[in-house]
């Protein structure tokens, strides 16, 4: 119990501090800092999603879509982000998923 807890006090610390710090600022660096946090974070969290082969898929994708918004800075790459960042917690949480709507969903 308390390690769900702690592990969800982390998620909501980290989500406190990205707004904290990037307060009335646009989407770039600061979308590849989150998404390089919460990365490493959930699967600190949730360590049987390391071993998930479509949870390791989106996260590189969510890194990828990360440096797209660095890169372009299009209205589409964050929207890009967004979906796929959804999508990896999606899978990090269920391990078992199978398809990328029910980790949309999820």
């Amino acid at each position: 119990m308390k390690k769900i807890i702690s592990s969800n006090l982390l998620v909501i610390l980290s989500a406190i501090a990205y707004n904290f710090l990037f307060w009335n600022e646009k989407m770039g660096l600061n979308s590849l800092i989150y998404a390089l946090m919460m990365v490493g974070i959930l699967f600190l969290v949730f360590p049987e999603g390391r071993k998930s082969k479509p949870a390791l898929i989106t996260a590189f994708g969510t890194i990828i879509t990360a440096l797209m918004i660095v890169w372009h800075n299009s209205l589409f790459a964050k929207c890009i982000h967004i979906l796929s960042f959804l999508t990896f917690v999606g899978f990090v949480q269920v391990r078992t998923l199978r398809f990328i709507w029910y980790a949309f969903i999820l």
